[in-house]
């Protein structure tokens, strides 16, 4: 019987637990990390791999292949380097052949002579050229870890991360991440007979990663040339949307219409810092606040940790959950309120 192959997950930190259950509801079987690394997971796969194509929480996703040799230059072996092709070029075949245009290698020290005359080793083996920063198909070297010596070859199975999402054609400056949106959308357990409103939506990742249904989807935001690209994202799920231009300090909806607010409120990169973020927090939050329905649930997430709590201790609503993320180089926390007063 052959040994089932094995991946490695890699996922905001902050989101272990989203990504477990989607994993586990996706039939991986975990293996027992003999490391610690924030971010990823490692696990065993024996059913179709298409499955794995639909991971949301999961930013990217990697095939992993062991070759007990004690250095890089060992790969070069004539042993070795056949079945590093063989990989390789399964790899290319079923990410769709001639859709691969170019390859990308990983590595600490890549500039070596050794990683240098691998890279030339594939490029002439695959006749595709090396690209150091956009390569279809993407290849990481590094050390094996754990108890076994050796090195491994770590294989994107996809022409892009599974965080670049299909449906985002339009890519707006500041855009929030699609996976950390799909967890985000779990918290909030929206029901077909909600209605929902994302405020300061931006390119809507919101709706355009929402897989389920809803009774209404509103979305607004301030800035029109905004809402002219989620419109497009929106659009390209198979899905219309209802969109307002309309300041989320003043929001032109009916008191109690909403079950669902959800929000990636401004953290003062784009709108400046001559704006006073904690009033447009507390406005902002009194206005979700007003046409939220009684028990509504509120879910956000902002940089501005302190300014953001001192809006809420003036606001109708009652925090119950945080999640600390740490995602590339800034630590955004997700709040899950309820409006209780």
């Amino acid at each position: 019987m052959s040994e089932k192959p094995i991946f490695e997950a890699e996922f905001t930190q902050g989101l272990e637990e989203f990504a477990y259950q989607e994993l586990r509801k996706a039939g991986a079987k975990f293996i027992k990390s003999e490391f610690d690394q924030a971010g990823v997971i490692r696990f065993k796969f024996g059913k179709s791999q298409t499955r794995l194509g639909n991971l949301r929480v999961v930013s990217r996703l990697f095939q992993v292949h062991k070759f007990g040799v004690p250095r890089p230059k060992a790969l070069l072996g004539q042993q070795h380097f056949d079945r590093l092709q063989t990989i390789l070029k399964n790899h290319v075949a079923d990410m769709g052949g001639k859709r691969v245009k170019s390859f990308r290698l990983e590595a600490a020290g890549k500039e070596s002579a050794a990683f240098q005359r691998l890279i030339t080793q594939i490029e002439s083996m695959l006749k595709l050229p090396h690209d150091s920063v956009g390569g279809d198909l993407f290849i990481r070297v590094k050390p094996a870890v754990g108890k076994n010596n050796g090195w491994e070859l770590l294989v994107r199975p996809t022409l892009r991360p599974l965080a670049a999402r299909p449906w985002r054609v339009f890519n707006y400056p500041g855009a929030l991440s699609a996976p950390i949106a799909a967890a985000m959308l779990d918290m909030a357990e929206i029901l077909p007979t909600d209605n929902v409103l994302n405020v300061m939506c931006g390119s809507a990742t919101f709706q355009a990663e929402f897989a389920g249904s809803c009774q209404l989807w509103a979305n607004c935001d301030l800035n029109h040339s905004a809402l002219a690209g989620a419109r497009l994202n929106v659009q390209a799920t198979g899905r219309d949307g209802n969109f307002q231009q309309a300041n989320g300090m003043s929001l032109p909806y009916q008191d109690a219409s909403f079950d669902i607010l959800l929000s990636d409120l401004p953290w003062g990169q784009l709108i400046g810092e001559s704006v006073d973020m904690t009033q447009l927090y507390t406005q902002t939050l009194s206005e979700c606040g007003r046409v939220a329905k009684p028990g509504a649930k509120l879910l956000v997430i902002t940089q501005l940790k302190k300014r953001f709590l001192q809006s809420v201790e003036r606001s109708p609503w009652v925090l119950m959950q945080t999640i600390q993320l740490k995602h590339e180089k800034v630590s955004p926390v997700i709040y899950q309120l309820t409006l209780g007063r």
